[in-house]
């Protein structure tokens, strides 16, 4: 990743900062195509202490036009979730050596997060019965098959999180 400014910042990326909203924007705007080549961020300095985001073809050096209309109506956090499952399903599949393509259907996402989670779950040694406990008692819903994107990207977040705290122990 290469990260381009005219000096020195501190970013501070918070949900609510302008940095993080316009990389959301940008990264929304982005094919999984053109996910898959280089990028160059750029630091852009707006009024006294917000910094703006924007990402370059670092060969064209053309911007990802964004825009900024409506930017108060975004839920930003739906948005977040949109931008993440995009970056996971391609690496995911990338990871695996399949193509990816920019149609990919909402079955095809599905049924990655799902494999996805097996490897975790097999990681940490839960049984069938174990998944359906968690799956009832934080979603209402027995089986991944029924849960929406967020959910299982939610659940799969959970599966890491277990993992790293118990190779942390």
């Amino acid at each position: 990743m290469h990260i381009l400014a005219d000096k020195p910042y501190v970013i501070r990326s918070g949900s609510e900062s302008y940095f993080s909203k316009s990389l959301l924007l940008s990264l929304d705007a982005l094919t999984s195509e053109q996910l898959h080549h280089p990028l160059t961020i750029a630091v852009s300095p707006g009024e006294r202490t917000i910094v703006f985001c924007a990402i370059y073809n670092p060969v064209t050096y053309r911007s990802i036009g964004v825009s900024w209309n409506g930017h108060r109506e975004i839920d930003w956090q739906a948005l977040g979730q949109k931008v993440s499952l995009k970056i996971n399903c391609i690496q995911n599949l990338h990871q695996d050596e399949i193509q990816i393509s920019a149609n990919i259907t909402a079955s095809e996402i599905h049924a990655v997060l799902i494999a996805q989670s097996d490897t975790y779950l097999a990681q940490l040694n839960w049984t069938p019965e174990h998944g359906r406990e968690y799956l009832q008692q934080k979603y209402g819903k027995r089986s991944r098959l029924q849960l929406t994107h967020t959910e299982i990207l939610e659940f799969i977040d959970y599966l890491k999180l277990q993992l790293t705290q118990n190779c942390s122990t």
